[in-house]
């Protein structure tokens, strides 16, 4: 069964407000803004590099992989949380 876009807009919304309220982060853009400015790239790349090399706790000792994020980051919709 095809769903319309209200309904569609409904589940989303649902969704959203369940993964908020279990403590998602959510980053929303402005419609028509631009996906990503240089300066907001340079920012992941630079979080990308911190995250490879931290040793600020004891975690970076059992870790096997550092996984800064994953993904398109030029995505209209992100969803950020564990």
């Amino acid at each position: 069964m095809k769903k319309s876009a209200a309904e569609l807009k409904a589940d989303l919304k649902a969704h959203v407000d369940f993964l908020a309220e279990a403590g998602a982060g959510f980053v929303l853009r402005n419609a028509g803004a631009p996906l990503q400015t240089p300066a907001e790239r340079e920012g992941l790349e630079e979080i990308d590099r911190k995250v490879l090399v931290c040793r600020l706790c004891p975690l970076h000792s059992l870790r096997t992989k550092a996984v800064p994020g994953e993904g398109d980051r030029s995505a209209e919709l992100m969803f950020i949380g564990e």
